[in-house]
């Protein structure tokens, strides 16, 4: 066989084994979903008095979760809500947690663990 029938040969059986192994089964089972059509709603359900939570971070501290979220305002809040679970399913409302000051609006409640030290810190809209 000469060169130049080996460089168009050689490509297009390449090409043609690639091909040939895209479709067969290679044993694997295939998964069809199960998941229904329609709106997903998350299961879990925190009492809220009405108020909405907005930007919730969760975090463990020995054998219960709380749960921080910004407070219910015109576009963030002036502190932030706790509540607290044993089981991340029920959630029991702990308390408002007020930060005084003129960096209101605050928005995006987080923490940080440091050396034996949780740091509390948020986003604001105008520093």
């Amino acid at each position: 066989m000469n060169r130049k029938n080996a460089t168009v040969l050689l490509p297009l059986l390449m090409l043609g084994s690639v091909l040939m192994s895209c479709g067969q089964e290679n044993g694997m089972e295939k998964k069809t979903s199960t998941a229904s059509k329609g709106m997903y709603r998350n299961p879990i359900e925190v009492p809220t008095d009405g108020r909405e939570i907005a930007d919730p971070s969760v975090y463990k501290y020995k054998d219960r979760y709380y749960l921080i979220s910004t407070q219910e305002y015109p576009r963030g809040g002036d502190g932030f809500r706790v509540w607290v679970s044993a089981d991340l399913v029920d959630w029991t409302f702990h308390r408002s947690v007020p930060i005084k000051g003129k960096l209101n609006p605050m928005m995006a409640p987080d923490l940080a663990y440091h050396e034996g030290t949780y740091y509390l810190y948020w986003s604001v809209d105008d520093p």
